[in-house]
């Protein structure tokens, strides 16, 4: 009986120093919290090495078939990726069709990095913002469509966030045809240790 409380007391106290270790080092937060555990801490990490990245990102949305856009990738670098989340289409006259993309980074102790279409900025050490810095045209037959932001959310993802934009492609909704979006000005948001 006294060799089984004598472990139970070693697993307890083994369990307690770890989490103990894990709190104190930030491990639980980040592991609990992912990027915004970063983005939030701005005594440690700062945000100004993020920058616009150059190029045009190009994919095809079928109007035909909805649930076969979910998930296409408009970006992947191997660490960071955009996929389409989710697309919603309403009348011509109720602003046509909402396409909501979710952004995946990369994050650790060291920093994180996201790239998406929203610059997530620190004020100062207790205030956020988001800018929307992605511009997205769509194409269809030979006619272009300038989309509109519908919305930004902030890192409410352990891995990312997502943003969404609105197209008005009148003669594509009535054929349920083929859109391509090129979307430009994509953003690295960069937290590195000060």
């Amino acid at each position: 009986m006294k060799k089984i409380k004598k472990i139970s007391l070693v697993i307890f106290t083994t369990i307690l120093l770890f989490l103990v270790v894990t709190w104190r080092t930030g491990l639980l937060e980040l592991w609990s919290k992912g990027i915004s555990a970063i983005a939030n801490n701005t005594e440690k990490y700062s945000d100004k090495a993020g920058y616009v990245l150059d190029g045009s990102y190009t994919i095809q949305i079928d109007l035909a078939d909805i649930q076969s856009n979910i998930g296409k990738e408009l970006y992947n670098d191997g660490k960071h990726k955009i996929i389409v989340d989710r697309i919603n289409i309403g009348s011509v006259s109720a602003g046509g069709i909402n396409i909501g993309f979710r952004s995946f980074g990369d994050y650790s102790m060291s920093g994180a990095t996201l790239i998406s279409g929203v610059h997530h900025i620190t004020n100062n050490d207790l205030t956020f913002s988001t800018q929307m810095t992605a511009q997205l045209i769509a194409k269809y037959k030979n006619n272009q469509y300038d989309g509109t932001v519908s919305g930004i959310s902030g890192l409410n993802y352990k891995s990312g966030d997502n943003f969404s934009i609105d197209i008005n492609p009148e003669e594509a909704i009535r054929d349920k045809g083929k859109v391509e979006l090129t979307i430009t000005n994509l953003y690295l948001n960069t937290w590195k240790k000060k």
